[in-house]
């Protein structure tokens, strides 16, 4: 669904606060604000938390600060920490978080969503992504049902719209390092929150610049929250077959040259 042209009752209907966090993001910053300042919908404040950066980070914030409601710059207990602080200044309405070097997925992204609620106004909404590689090569990321959950984050924390009262009431696990978000999600889907799934793109991530020794991390945070909330062997197994295949990866990556890997990479997703 592309929304060309916004009523004056579609430009109203929800109040969206859109927050990037950044440290140090100076090469990609600029991509993020445009890709928020330049929606088709108008119901949107832009918030940025910064970390305290020292490379040219808050000359790119200070360049765009008129199309900006407010920005900090601090040093923080890292990312998690610095979006606890946006949910708890955020004003009523939904909250989304698009760090720097993560974008809208086109200009229409936010108008599109609010069409497609269809006068729905659920606690979490969440939609597909687009995911990026250093090469160029642009796959689709399709949302699964929130019952797939216990198999790890089945939608990208970018293209997820909360209800800032409810982030307020259950903030970020800052002791959780790598999988807070996934947390986050499990504790309100125990908590019966009402998430929808919306058929529109959302945003466009980066596939680039994580570790395999950060990959099994993840797999591993992951199966310590999941074991939480779905206890017993069917999770265990899932995770334990999902560390070995994410073995079997790494492996094929450090021995095959690159080019080889990202082509692998274009025929798995073609």
């Amino acid at each position: 669904m592309i929304v060309s042209e916004i009523d004056s009752d579609l430009k109203n209907r929800i109040h969206l606060s859109v927050v990037t966090v950044v440290y140090n993001g100076a090469p990609f910053l600029e991509e993020t604000i445009l890709s928020v300042t330049e929606q088709t919908y108008d119901n949107i404040k832009y918030f940025i938390v910064d970390g305290g950066s020292s490379d040219g980070t808050l000359d790119i914030i200070r360049k765009y600060e008129d199309s900006l409601d407010s920005w900090i710059s601090e040093a923080d207990r890292g990312i998690y920490d610095a979006m606890n602080k946006a949910i708890q200044g955020a004003t009523p309405g939904y909250l989304c978080f698009m760090n720097a070097g993560d974008v809208f997925y086109n200009a229409s992204t936010v108008a599109d969503v609010v069409a497609a609620l269809n006068d729905r106004e659920p606690q979490v909404i969440y939609g597909d992504s687009q995911v990026r590689y250093a090469d160029g090569f642009l796959r689709m990321d399709r949302a699964l049902a929130i019952d797939q959950l216990r198999k790890g984050m089945c939608f990208s924390h970018q293209a997820t719209f909360v209800e800032a009262e409810l982030l307020k009431q259950n903030l970020f696990n800052i002791d959780n390092k790598i999988g807070a978000d996934y947390e986050l999600f499990c504790h309100l889907h125990s908590m019966k929150a009402e998430f929808t799934r919306v058929d529109v793109c959302i945003a466009t991530t980066s596939a680039d610049g994580v570790s395999d020794e950060q990959r099994t991390s993840s797999i591993k945070s992951h199966w310590l929250v999941a074991r939480k909330y779905w206890p017993g062997l069917k999770t265990d197994s899932y995770y334990l077959a999902k560390i070995f295949d994410s073995f079997i990866r790494m492996s094929l990556r450090r021995l095959l040259p690159r080019r080889w890997v990202s082509t692998l990479v274009r025929l798995k997703y073609q």
